[in-house]
């Protein structure tokens, strides 16, 4: 009784998992956007962005990079605690855990910058970091589409065997009441003949 209840409180909020995950990709793809001067993908989205809300969407992007992204990634990880389905849980963790390193790492590039300057792994990242954005965006939509068609595609083919197996099983364990037949219940439950 308790866990039902559980579950209808979180049903209640599933509701939200949809609109967060559109938030945080439109998010997503305007910090993306920032990179001007990077991959043709990211022109185009400057421009888009730049037709929207022009010169000052990229102030108030560049101003506020580290909240928007420090949001984001809560967004993404309260949107994963919503999710009804477990790709959808992993991608939604993944673009939270993301975007709150990239927050860290441009914090730490706002007070010491000598630290991301000495690692050059930690400095690529920093440079890079809307591209990376923009790819981890690309892969999560891809991964989204595609998992609801692998889980339909697998529900199907093990749907086409199950009522055999379970009709069988209940063939033996009828068996078993009225005639007594143990082993042949016992069989036909063990393999589903």
């Amino acid at each position: 009784m308790t866990r039902s209840i559980g579950n209808q409180g979180h049903r209640k909020y599933q509701h939200w998992t949809v609109p967060l995950d559109a938030a945080a990709a439109l998010g997503f793809a305007a910090l993306s956007a920032l990179a001007c001067c990077g991959w043709l993908v990211i022109q185009w989205l400057s421009l888009a962005l730049y037709a929207v809300g022009g010169a000052a969407a990229f102030r108030v992007l560049i101003r506020y990079e580290v909240e928007i992204l420090l949001a984001l990634g809560g967004e993404q990880l309260v949107a994963a605690r919503l999710a009804r389905d477990q790709i959808g849980r992993l991608v939604n963790v993944a673009l939270g855990a993301l975007a709150i390193a990239l927050g860290a790492l441009r914090l730490l590039w706002e007070f010491r910058r000598s630290s991301v300057l000495g690692a050059y792994p930690l400095y690529v990242v920093f440079v890079h970091r809307q591209q990376i954005l923009l790819v981890a965006l690309g892969l999560a939509l891809a991964l989204r589409v595609a998992g609801p068609l692998v889980a339909r595609r697998q529900s199907a083919t093990s749907e086409c065997c199950v009522p055999e197996r379970g009709k069988a099983a209940s063939m033996g364990v009828q068996r078993f009441v009225t005639e007594g037949d143990y082993e042949e219940a016992s069989t036909s439950l063990s393999h589903g003949h």
